[in-house]
């Protein structure tokens, strides 16, 4: 009997660590997919807002606002569903508009 609740323990830790594992595995993936489409975005500041993208289970879009002196914020949400619910991430920047990130 004590064997029995010690596996069932165990099975559950085992089932946990695998949902956290998937779950942080995910969230690397929109983190990388940000990354890349804010850097584009960020090389190219006048065609920032509005841009989309599909990366498989993944989508993202672009959006930018002026800021004063002339600087630029550039983000990037990134959605997915996990478990049946919406997932977000967004990565944002701040930039010259001749394109380098401000380093302020």
């Amino acid at each position: 009997m004590i064997l029995a609740v010690g596996i069932v323990g165990a099975l559950g830790v085992f089932t946990l660590s695998l949902r956290v594992g998937t779950q942080a595995s995910r969230l690397d993936r929109a983190a990388e997919i940000a990354q890349r489409a804010l850097a584009l975005a960020s090389s190219e500041p006048g065609l920032a807002a509005g841009q989309t993208g599909t990366e498989g289970a993944y989508t993202w879009q672009t959006n930018q606002a002026d800021l004063p002196e002339g600087l630029i914020a550039v983000s990037v949400a990134v959605k997915w569903s996990q478990r049946g619910k919406p997932q977000t991430f967004t990565l944002s920047e701040i930039i010259r508009p001749d394109g380098q990130a401000d380093a302020e």
